[in-house]
This record gives structure tokens, C-alpha cells and sequence, in this order.
């Protein structure tokens, strides 16, 4: 029996399905069930899983299990923190990164947090930020990067706001709009083509939202994850997207895309750092991540 299968066994028990067990442990999902059959040997004969029912659920002896099995996670916790200074927080630091924000996260802020706090260490993935929100939410991210777009933060947490970023529509420079005196509105651009994130982007449901309450309907020519193939279509003409303001300014493409004027589009993203209630001893590093943020978004204004 080994560490690892140990915390599998209680992934699964906690979140309920092999599934979420792997995605909260970073993993693939045969790679969790190798662990969970691996722990279940070590255990003998002892029914750990109720496996006539679906999902399976923890027997009265898997029940028992799990309490010594959180026991001996919370015990190596303590060891590990006993070998460092009281006064610096160790052990396991997860972080989410929503898409299109790695570039403010990923560089100065996890230098400092890795300078600092040494006895850290460092799990960090990205996901869109509803996903990530969810993670904190549920347990299996301390902290998350994330955009918030209508002012809500979900129960169970808390967030620190680093500072607001505009959206604009983006266009190749010699992309034909509408001819129309006036400003141009969303419900001009009908039937022109879109390049956009695929679904989960809260800016691509932003947008869609928008045509629904003005009666119009998009046309999606292009569904990229990455950035600058997606600016790069739009570039090309390929279609028209959506950007904040701070990720057109450090685009290497930004001298071939224009910025178009919508009177009735002009979002704010507030960009946020979102954290559970309970940190304990981790507040301290993660109060230290979100002072980096605002700085790096400061330097970078």
C-alpha cells in the first residue's frame, strides 16, 4: 500500500465517481482505477465498495477505512509541516488558471509565491473559469484565477477583485463591416462569420446572450482553444471575436486587427481571485498570489 493509492481511495469516496476522483488528482481516469484496485488489494478481503449499485457507494467497512485513511493524510500533513518553520505555510498549493490568463499568472506571481514559500508546492491547471469556480467551491482548488462578468460570487467562497479589463469585438484590418450612419450595433453584424473559444468561454456566452435578447443569431466559422490561432483567423478575415483589451496589447498580431465600435457592446471583465473559506495556514501565500497579480496587471496596464 502506498500513499497515492491511499488518496485515491479517498477521491473516490469523497467526490463519488472515478471520474471526478481523476480529475480531482490530475489524472487519467484508468490511472485513478489502477490505484483504487490497488488500495482495495492491500486491503484483502475487506469490501471496501458496494459494487451492485451505480455509481458504487462505500460499505460500513469503506466508511471506516476512510476516516483512517483521512487520519493518515492529515497525519503526514503535520509531519511535513513540523519539519518546516511554523511560520511559513507547506505542503500543497492548487491553483487555477482560467483560459487566456496565463500570461498574468504564469510567470512573476508563481516566482514569487516558489521564492517565498519554499516548503510550497506548486499544483497549478487551467480550465474556463466556471470550471475552476466549481473546483474551489467543491474543495479540490484552494485558489483560482478566473473572470467574473456579472458581479456574483458564488456561496462558499470569497474573492479578492485584481482589477477590470474592457472586451472589444476584433476584426482584420480590411474586414468589410456594414455600411450604416451611426455606430454600428450587435444586431448590424448579422450574418457575419465569428471566430471564437468553443463552449464553457463566459465571454463567448456573454456575446451569445447578447443576440439572444436582441433577436439575432450568430454564425460560428471557427471554434479555437488558443489564442493567437484564433487571432490569427481573424486576421486573416476568417471572422469577427471577442479579446479583452490587455490581450490585444501584448498580441504579436495586434498591427493587423482593428478594434470595432459597438455602441451596445462594451463589457467590463473584472478579473478575480477566487479562494475557499477554509485556507488556514495557506491564506498567507495565497493573499501573497493575489498582491502579485494586481502588481503584474499594474506593470502591464
Amino acid at each position: 500500500m502506498n500513499l497515492q493509492d491511499i488518496k485515491a481511495f479517498v477521491a473516490l469516496a469523497e467526490t463519488g465517481s472515478t471520474v471526478a476522483a481523476a480529475r480531482r488528482l490530475r489524472l487519467t481516469q484508468p490511472a485513478t482505477t489502477r490505484r483504487i484496485q490497488r488500495f482495495e488489494a492491500a486491503m484483502g478481503d475487506l469490501p471496501l465498495l458496494d459494487r451492485s449499485v451505480k455509481p458504487p457507494t462505500l460499505t460500513s467497512n469503506g466508511r471506516q477505512v476512510l476516516e483512517r485513511c483521512r487520519l493518515v493524510l492529515a497525519s503526514l500533513q503535520d509531519l511535513r509541516s513540523s519539519a518546516h518553520s511554523a511560520s511559513l505555510p507547506v505542503g500543497e498549493l492548487r491553483i487555477g488558471v482560467a483560459q487566456g490568463l496565463g500570461d498574468l499568472a504564469l510567470g512573476s506571481p508563481l516566482d514569487r509565491l516558489r521564492r517565498q514559500f519554499p516548503g510550497l508546492m506548486l499544483n497549478v491547471v487551467s480550465d474556463w473559469s466556471a470550471a475552476l469556480l466549481e473546483d474551489v467551491r467543491a474543495g479540490t482548488l484552494d485558489c483560482a484565477v478566473g473572470v467574473l462578468l456579472n458581479g456574483h460570487v458564488p456561496l462558499g467562497m470569497r474573492s479578492q477583485s485584481l482589477g477590470e479589463d474592457k472586451l472589444v469585438v476584433l476584426a482584420a484590418r480590411g474586414f468589410e463591416l456594414p455600411k450604416k450612419r451611426g455606430a454600428l450595433q450587435l444586431r448590424d453584424l448579422t450574418g457575419l462569420n465569428w471566430v471564437l473559444h468553443p463552449h464553457g468561454c463566459a465571454y463567448r456566452a456573454l456575446l451569445e446572450d447578447m443576440h439572444r435578447q436582441t433577436g439575432t443569431r450568430m454564425r460560428i466559422a471557427a471554434q479555437v482553444y488558443e489564442r493567437d490561432l484564433r487571432l490569427s483567423l481573424i486576421a486573416r478575415g476568417v471572422g469577427l471575436g471577442i479579446a479583452t483589451s490587455r490581450a490585444l496589447k501584448g498580441a504579436s498580431l495586434r498591427r493587423k486587427l482593428r478594434v470595432v465600435e459597438i455602441c451596445d457592446f462594451a463589457p467590463r471583465a473584472a478579473l478575480t481571485l477566487f479562494y475557499s473559506d477554509a485556507l488556514g495556514p495557506l491564506a498567507v501565500a495565497v493573499d501573497t498570489f493575489s498582491a502579485s497579480l494586481t502588481a503584474e496587471l499594474l506593470a502591464n496596464a
